[in-house]
């Protein structure tokens, strides 16, 4: 007899069937990434995830004056280094908190906003409530997308700017390439055309 979730009762007890009520998936609890220091990089234009040295500029005329960009990829440059530390797992895919080791300080959304558009900056503490982040893995490329943990399910991911070399981290309602990033230890990044680990 197979472990069965009866229609009826919603509640998993056996039976001797194995259609859909008693087929069920197995989900990990092991974190998509350990916990340790990581590039976070584009092979949209072959560029790594960079913070400003100053994250606390005037944007008054320059709204994003103070996000993530990318830039060409420099090994001993602690601004396009991110620690990852592993928070919890929910239904929308692991929360991490990610510290930009150059700033010392939080990947976070500007104001808490989340939707399109939203200003992806290095500058928050660990305590702040805008710098949960959902990361998530897509099935296909393998890349990771990362969004700000709501439990509304309505942030959107962060996203290269328009795909341009240089381009800020904004938020954008997508999953395409310009939302996908690869995630590789620091010290274990190789550029041969491609990036990959070492």
């Amino acid at each position: 007899r197979s472990f069965d979730l009866g229609s009826s009762t919603g509640k998993v007890g056996t039976f001797g069937d194995t259609g859909a009520n008693q087929q069920f998936r197995l989900r990990s609890i092991e974190p998509l990434l350990d916990d340790a220091t990581y590039c976070i990089f584009s092979e949209v234009n072959n560029e790594a995830f960079q913070s400003p040295t100053d994250v606390n500029q005037d944007d008054t005329n320059n709204p994003s004056i103070n996000n993530l960009f990318t830039s060409t990829f420099d090994n001993n440059d602690n601004f396009q280094k991110f620690e990852l530390s592993y928070q919890f797992t929910n239904p929308l895919g692991d929360i991490y908190k990610i510290k930009n080791i150059g700033t010392n300080s939080y990947v976070g959304l500007k104001d808490n906003w989340c939707g399109d558009s939203g200003e992806v900056i290095a500058k928050y503490s660990i305590s702040d409530n805008n710098v949960e982040i959902i990361v998530s893995q897509d099935e296909t490329t393998g890349r990771y997308l990362f969004r700000k943990n709501d439990n509304g399910n309505g942030c959107s991911y962060f996203d290269l700017a328009g795909g341009a070399s240089g381009a800020k981290i904004q938020t954008f309602n997508d999953t395409g390439n310009n939302q996908q990033f690869r995630v590789v230890k620091d010290g274990t990044l190789v550029f041969d055309g491609t990036w990959s680990p070492s």
